[in-house]
């Protein structure tokens, strides 16, 4: 959270309105790659609008988020198995991403219907393996 709070205090909130070439946002970036909450939360407040643009696949923030918190929910039932990670350490980390896809929701509701570039809404994201397309 530091650095991204750092990155904003030098290039100002016009880094956070920044599109990439695949035409992502900060946003669509950090939801990606797994980002923790308290940064999905802060990116959110300080640049709303991201939550409905699209990047050049036809995917919101909420797409994004929807597949990670998949892969995230798998890694933990796996870790779970593993080392014997209780249900509170995944019901709190859960609860954190569904509260942040909430948001998003709450910002772009109409996003939960739009379709990517391949077809898939947001359940689609959550539920599929994209291995299997």
């Amino acid at each position: 959270m530091h650095e991204v709070k750092v990155i904003v205090q030098k290039y100002g909130l016009r880094s956070l309105k920044s599109i990439n070439l695949d035409g992502q946002t900060p946003l669509h970036v950090a939801t990606v790659h797994g980002a923790a909450t308290d940064v999905l939360l802060y990116l959110i407040t300080k640049f709303p609008e991201a939550c409905s643009t699209s990047d050049n696949q036809g995917r919101l923030p909420l797409h994004n988020l929807a597949e990670t918190i998949k892969w995230i929910l798998i890694e933990l039932y796996h870790l779970e198995e593993d080392i014997g990670c209780n249900q509170t350490c995944e019901d709190t980390l859960a609860s954190g991403f569904f509260k942040v896809l909430h948001t998003m929701y709450l910002l772009h509701p109409a996003g939960v219907l739009l379709n990517d570039c391949a077809g898939r809404n947001l359940i689609e994201c959550a539920v599929l393996d994209v291995r299997e397309l």
